[in-house]
């Protein structure tokens, strides 16, 4: 590996990426240096730092942070005032739990026989791992990277690098030296430090108010000339009596953020106080230099006592088993709680619920890890990756008891929960980190565990004092349980609680009443009976025909009825409902009443009915025939008509119009071709278009499989028409527009109209293939027609010049970004933006895990509005699903559905169209003439019978597309493919000759590979598919906005792949060979693209009424007679026929001609 990258801290990145910002870099060596770390055994592990400058240098503004490559972070903050001499060195002495106790300075001065002063050594707490890619940053406690090391294992020297963060292995010194440095390890002269300037705070967001269960962000903006090193906040609640510490995080170079957990700040009573301190290393301030601010959190007043009674009013509904509380003025108050006069048994407990919470790091979806007290569940854990997650889990109210209270966290393996007393394999089982675990009560105090019970597999316990921030680990080292004891005052359970069982008792109304020091009562209401229902239409198995009201009415002996409800066909209708034979269609249906009484009981009745074929049948057997050309100037017009029900008939003759290129009819139409840059135009007219000519007029004059045709291979071919219409808008009932025609096998044909109120082609209807089909479309007039005039488009498309060079993005695994890195994330979508404005990205791949915690909305939210940067910018994009997702054992999609599913992507241009709300889905895009198709298939979808058949559907619908294929699991790291990829070539790779790529993440690292596969009926001649893997989630800061850029030559057949990052502008996070390189003999080809008009008009429905008869039976004629037409006249007239019941046809405009 080339690389582990920099910058481990979540903010500081954030400052050499934001255009708004200018901050001068320097050449000069860093002030500190890490210059030795030796990470051999467990006892004598430690980490040297060199002061290069010519001033003291307080470690209490530092920190060391170290990454190793199981993803697993420690963080060492020197807490008090510990100064390093210039150009001298400090031995940060990591010792491990066990043995921090046990050796002291004269053993570790003994053990390297160095000549250390103890004044050089300090003592942390941790370890360091020997073995892999491991980073350590010596950092601010704000955040800013000072230098950092990366080492793989053994004792590593190492030395200044021209000015470089990054310090340089020095592999001459062989031996530990703590405390000594060489002149080739630092520079000859230390950089001078000069500081007259103390640091200046102005406030930013510095709340006085904020609600209850809210995280409190802090922010100021220093501004000094030089970097801040530390600005520390401390902070309590108003009934605590010491500070708590943390350090604020630089959010850009001037200003600087705290967010204190909810947690942290429950229950402050009256008010929240924090001050901060600020040093640049050379001053040191305090904001505000006296005092503190406060910060009031949500009601105070909702930690005041309840006020004494019973938790049920007077005509309280209840209904099963209930259980009743009791409010008492003081614990001690002796109580007596009955129902009719009869005693109930009753409970102490806490008058309001509490709340049991923690940080959790480590924790696997797959595993069955859970909370207990005793036998209990309280929850299971959800999964946590990367970073500690907070979790908030409420106890049940009758669960907790005065005094000793014990909570248990247990692992589980894949198949249960590790209860004592069960057998598992430590091997099998989930291993995870606890920290800062406290009961929060409902009157805002917060209880601590007073001790921790670690219990083995074996049923071995170790019962130890806990403390603020202590790691506690299970699963490791044989500890299963974690049982943490909690002492709860008893004047705190100042309720009773009994439960009533109330199916004992008859339904009806019942006395509640307690007597204390008080009497409390209420008279309240048991119903455990459901409605009756009564349905009064329709009556089930009844045949209905014309006009009828769908009810119901609804009866409760006890209680009144909450709501009633009807469904006619699943769909929810109000009662009561009137409909018809004619508004429903014939055949069989069904209506559901549920009436819900106001206990929550229900009543449910399905009611099957049927409705006659109501609507009137036009025969098509019209007088005149259509377009005939020698009918009387007194014609009949008459239709046949039927009736399924024998039922009279009333036709309405109306005048219609037609127009299109017949002969008497072409002045009124124009038509104009061209080849547009994009699709549709952005004008009504285009430049440079060219008139239709006399022989092509011919050929769409009719449909007679003749064709007008426009093709290119450059731009988007398109045909426009401006049809001039006789009527007035107000003269027309409906204008239809008809399209017959065709283009190529997998192309798409979309009829469009020009909307004259917005200034824009508006798609109408849209057609595909290379056989004729039919698109017909309503216009309406208000939007679509002035002057009485109608602008029509038909269109295909094609992307660029052919042959031209074209790129793509290609990004996965971003879910560390949406939890614990967010400042990452829209950097690389805000720099992909961009791209595309210079025409560098085309297309944007993202191949699963948008986000690591499926339940987690916030993470959801922060890939929402990341990618939503290529939504606002109208950036062709694409998403699959991954594990994190959807889940692994059990498969859920409603949040991918809800944040990425069809609604996301359904209106844009190049979505092609998906199943099942996005699990599958596929997108449409060309690039320099070649037709791209991007084909999604979801995780834990890719090879089911229905994502098979949808699969076999759409690729063979456009099977003259390139498929890039994006899965999201495929290939291992050394290129080979898992489980899932080798189902994945099997069913669907090896089977379609159209797949060129196939792209995919999950696993970390890069690979790729080459699949030949034999033509299909050409064993000797082969195909080549080119298999990637792309994921970086490994590395320092989830990957550090490592994504692919896919650059296509089609004219050179070479795809060339580049690994970029724009938050660290640097290319290639692994090795060149592995993350750049260049793929020879690709073949795409361009396609032609065309539209093929056969024939082209426009329908007029007028409300010109020319008769009506109202005297028509079924398999009878219909007819009205004309008189005293023009000789040699077109006409044009359709029929409107209904019966009394509802039941309504119109026929199409036929012509005839008069002689």
């Amino acid at each position: 590996m080339k690389k582990i990258g920099v910058l481990i801290l979540t903010v500081v990145c954030c400052i050499w990426l934001n255009p708004e910002i200018s901050i001068a870099l320097s050449n000069d060596p860093p002030d500190l240096l890490i210059t030795e770390i030796s990470p051999q055994g467990k006892t004598y592990e430690y980490i040297e730092i060199y002061n290069n400058t010519d001033v003291p240098i307080d470690l209490r503004d530092y920190n060391l942070r170290y990454l190793s490559m199981n993803k697993s972070m420690q963080v060492w903050d020197i807490k008090e005032s510990t100064f390093i001499e210039p150009k001298s060195t400090k031995i940060i002495w990591i010792k491990n739990a066990a043995s921090k106790d046990e050796f002291d300075f004269e053993d570790f001065k003994h053990n390297f026989h160095a000549s250390v002063d103890h004044k050089q050594l300090i003592r942390l707490e941790g370890n360091l791992h020997n073995s892999s890619k491991n980073t350590v940053v010596l950092a601010t406690d704000t955040g800013a990277v000072i230098s950092y090391v990366t080492y793989d294992k053994g004792l590593i020297h190492y030395k200044q690098d021209m000015g470089a963060k990054k310090l340089k292995q020095d592999k001459q010194i062989k031996e530990s030296t703590p405390g000594q440095v060489s002149n080739e390890q630092v520079p000859l002269n230390a950089n001078k430090q000069t500081d007259t300037t103390k640091p200046i705070v102005r406030p930013v967001t510095m709340p006085k108010e904020v609600p209850e269960r809210s995280d409190v962000s802090i922010e100021i903006q220093i501004e000094d000339e030089h970097l801040i090193k530390r600005a520390e906040i401390f902070y309590k609640r108003g009934q605590d009596s010491a500070f708590t510490q943390a350090n604020m995080l630089m959010k850009t170079t001037t200003s600087y953020q705290s967010i204190i957990s909810r947690y942290d700040v429950y229950g402050s009573v009256p008010t929240f106080e924090y001050y901060i301190e600020i040093s640049d290393g050379q001053h040191v301030i305090r904001y505000p230099e006296k005092g503190t601010k406060t910060i009031k959190i949500g009601n105070p007043d909702m930690y005041k006592p309840l006020k004494p009674g019973l938790s049920v009013q007077k005509n309280t509904i209840l209904k099963g088993t209930k259980k009743i509380q009791v409010q008492k003025a003081t614990a001690e108050e002796q109580i007596k709680l009955t129902v009719d006069g009869q005693k109930l048994k009753t409970q102490r407990i806490l008058s309001r619920p509490a709340a049991i919470v923690f940080e959790g790091l480590g924790i696997d979806e797959r595993k069955k890890s859970a909370v207990y007290m005793g036998d209990r569940l309280i929850s299971k854990l959800k999964p946590t990756a990367g970073l500690y997650l907070p979790y908030e889990l409420s106890i049940p109210i009758d669960e907790l008891k005065p005094g000793k209270n014990t909570i248990s966290i247990h692992t589980g393996t894949k198949k249960e929960t590790f209860m004592p007393g069960s057998t598992v394999e430590e091997k099998d089982v989930d291993r995870f980190s606890i920290k800062n675990i406290k009961l929060l009560m409902g009157d805002g105090t917060m209880i601590r565990p007073i001790s921790v019970n670690s219990i083995t597999g074996d049923g071995d316990e170790n019962r130890e004092s806990t403390r603020e921030a202590q790691e506690w680990k299970v699963g490791n080292q044989g500890v299963f349980i974690l049982s943490y004891e909690f002492i709860i005052p008893a004047a705190m359970f100042t309720a009773e609680e009994a439960e009533i069982d109330t199916m004992a008792y008859q339904d009806g109304v019942h006395s509640i009443q307690s007597k204390g020091t008080s009497i409390h009562q209420a008279d309240v209401v048991f119903d455990n009976t459901a409605p009756k229902l009564h349905v009064k239409t329709p009556l089930n198995g009844r045949t209905y025909k014309g006009t009828f009201t769908i009810d119901a009415n609804p009866e409760d002996e006890v209680t009144s009825i909450a709501s009633i409800k009807g469904y006619l066909d699943g769909r929810e209708i109000t009662l009561p409902y009137t409909t018809s034979s004619g508004r429903l269609s014939k055949g069989k249906h069904k209506v559901t009443f549920m009436s819900v009484d106001a206990a929550g009981n229900r009543k449910k009745e399905t009611i099957h009915f049927k409705i006659v074929d109501e609507a009137p049948i036009i025969m098509n057997q019209a007088i005149p025939l259509d377009n005939d050309t020698k009918v009387s100037v007194h014609p009949k017009l008459s239709v046949k008509v039927e009736d399924p029900t024998n039922d009279q008939i009333v036709a309405k003759f109306f005048s219609g119009n037609r127009y299109d290129f017949t002969s008497k009819g072409r002045n009124q139409l124009k038509a104009f071709s061209n080849i547009a840059d994009e699709e549709p135009p952005p004008n009504q007219t285009y430049p440079r278009e060219t008139g239709i000519l006399a022989k092509q007029i011919k050929q769409i004059a009719k449909a007679d499989k003749t064709y007008w045709v426009t093709a290119s291979n450059k731009g988007f071919p398109y045909q426009r028409f401006e049809i001039s219409l006789d009527e007035t808008p107000a003269e027309m009932k409906e204008v239809e527009v008809k399209w017959i025609g065709h283009s190529l096998q997998g192309r798409k044909v979309t009829l469009y109209a020009w909307n004259i109120q917005k200034s824009r082609w508006d798609a109408l209807a849209y057609g595909y293939g290379n056989k004729d089909f039919s698109l017909k479309a309503k216009v309406e007039t208000e939007a679509y027609l002035k002057n009485q005039k109608l602008q029509v488009l038909v269109q295909d498309q094609i992307i660029g010049e052919v042959n031209r060079p074209f790129n793509l993005v290609w990004m996965s695994d971003t879910q560390y970004y949406s939890e614990s890195f967010p400042h990452i994330f829209p950097v690389m979508t805000n720099w992909i933006r961009i791209q595309n404005q210079l025409g560098n990205a085309e297309y944007v791949i993202h191949t699963g895990d948008i986000i690591n915690v499926r339940w987690d909305l916030e993470q959801w939210d922060i890939a929402d509005k990341s990618m939503g940067i290529l939504d606002e910018h109208h950036v062709p994009y694409g998403v699959v699903s991954g594990n994190h997702d959807v889940g692994n054992l059990v498969l859920d999609y409603r949040n991918y559905g809800k944040y990425f599913g069809e609604k996301r992507f359904k209106h844009t241009s190049h979505y092609g169209g998906g199943m099942e709300n996005n699990t599958n889905h596929y997108d449409l895009a060309s690039f320099g003439g070649h037709d791209f198709l991007f084909l999604y298939l979801g995780w834990g979808k890719e090879t089911t019978t229905a994502t098979l058949d949808w699969v076999n559907k759409v690729l063979n619908q456009y099977s003259e597309r390139n498929v890039v294929l994006a899965v999201h699991n495929y290939l291992d790291h050394q290129g080979k493919r898992t489980y899932n990829g080798n189902q994945v070539f099997k069913e669907i790779v090896r089977k379609y000759e159209n797949i060129k790529l196939v792209l995919a993440g999950h696993i970390s690292g890069a690979s790729r590979n080459v699949a030949t596969i034999p033509l299909k009926g050409k064993p000797s001649k082969f195909r080549k598919v080119y298999e990637m893997l792309a994921d970086y989630q490994s590395g320092p800061e989830g990957g550090e906005g490592y994504m692919r850029m896919l650059h296509f030559n089609p004219e050179a057949k070479q795809l060339s792949v580049k690994t970029y990052s724009p938050y660290l502008d640097d290319y290639n996070y692994f090795e060149p060979e592995v993350d750049e390189f260049t793929i020879d003999q690709l073949e795409l080809n361009p396609i032609q693209k065309q539209v093929a008009t056969d024939y082209i008009g426009v329908n007029v429905y007028s409300n010109t009424l020319l008769g009506e008869d109202k005297d028509g039976r079924n398999r009878e004629k219909v007819q009205i007679r004309l008189k005293d037409l023009k000789n040699k006249q077109d006409y044009f007239w359709y029929v409107e026929v209904s019966d009394s019941y509802g039941g309504r046809s119109r026929s199409p405009v036929w012509k005839f001609t008069t002689k």
